[in-house]
């Protein structure tokens, strides 16, 4: 029983530490059936990993982009710009022959989620980062030829652009999140996390809607969904504290038991920490609800007034508490599961 529930604790956390949607309702599988979505998901997120990988390296285009003053300037960086353009569009094509090489299974994971949907999702991300390069490349001939009309179209399309990683950070969380069941206090702590990238997605489109001037009904928009966030994620902290407990309870019961080796009192002793590390992101969740309840207040003056999206960077910093939180939940997992 012991190791049973090691094994179980250190799995979830290993999980965890890899990005997954926090409405999904993880279905209850055999253990053939999990395991074998466990190596197709492998694959899967191998692939959108892939051309995640050169959406990241989009990241390099901002600040050319941002020193160009002249069409000189931006013939004088182009040749730089088109070779990382040509390198995401490597990658994403690549992406999107491991899909298509891909057999999918027929399994219902829950809450209509189903591999095949996940293969199609996956394919769309990679169709807006296809259209992304597109207007790059675009953006890019229009600065060299000094065509400030295009310009102007375009440019608010690649800014929107650059926010395809929330996206494609939210999709492999859901996928990993499946994994779960949703009886597993592990399951609440990624919805959690992803309660984080649905305020970073709602921060960027709020924002960038707003830079044409003050609208009223984006903000009205934005507030309702701060609303909803700050509800829903204190529900998935309450499920999660719930199922914490029974886990608390499950590991006294087995060092009451008695009659445990050293091993395995210390592996029950390293499940307690873990336990008391998970306890902190549903901490973490009461702070979520809170910084959103205050953001739910945003006039739509105050979006067109702000340089960049405001709470997008205040739930980055709370993103990096959680990982913290997994980082040390996967430390002592490596105990546990050796």
């Amino acid at each position: 029983m012991i190791r049973v529930i090691a094994a179980s604790i250190a799995a979830a956390a290993l999980v965890a530490a890899v990005p997954a949607t926090a409405q999904t309702q993880a279905a209850e599988l055999s253990e053939a059936q999990r395991n074998a979505f466990a190596s197709w998901l492998e694959a899967v997120s191998e692939a959108m990993t892939v051309a995640s990988d050169g959406v990241q390296a989009l990241g390099e285009i901002r600040p050319l982009f941002a020193a160009v003053r002249s069409p000189a300037e931006a013939k004088a960086v182009g040749p730089r710009i088109r070779a990382i353009v040509a390198g995401a569009r490597r990658k994403t094509e690549q992406a999107n022959a491991m899909l298509a090489a891909m057999s999918v299974p027929d399994l219902d994971l829950g809450a209509g989620l189903t591999p095949k949907q996940i293969v199609s999702e996956a394919r769309d991300q990679n169709a807006k980062v296809l259209e992304l390069l597109g207007n790059v490349d675009g953006l890019m001939v229009a600065m060299e030829i000094g065509d400030r009309t295009t310009g102007d179209r375009l440019a608010p399309k690649v800014l929107e652009g650059a926010f395809l990683l929330i996206d494609s950070n939210r999709l492999l969380m859901r996928n990993r999140q499946a994994m779960i069941p949703t009886s597993e206090s592990s399951h609440q702590a990624l919805g959690v996390l992803l309660q984080i990238y649905r305020g970073m997605k709602a921060s960027a489109s709020a924002w960038l809607r707003s830079r044409g001037g003050p609208q009223e009904a984006v903000a009205a928009s934005f507030r309702t969904e701060l609303g909803a966030l700050a509800r829903d994620v204190r529900l998935v902290a309450a499920a999660g504290r719930k199922n914490l407990a029974r886990e608390r309870g499950e590991v006294e019961a087995g060092a009451r038991a008695g009659g445990l080796s050293a091993s395995e009192s210390a592996d029950l002793a390293a499940m307690g920490r873990m336990l008391d590390e998970e306890a902190k992101v549903f901490a973490l969740a009461d702070d979520i609800a809170a910084l959103a309840e205050r953001e739910s207040a945003t006039t739509a003056a105050a979006l067109t007034r702000q340089a960049s999206p405001e709470l997008l960077a205040k739930l980055s910093e709370l993103e990096l508490r959680f990982h913290a939180i997994t980082t040390a939940q996967t430390t002592i997992a490596a105990g546990i599961a050796r």
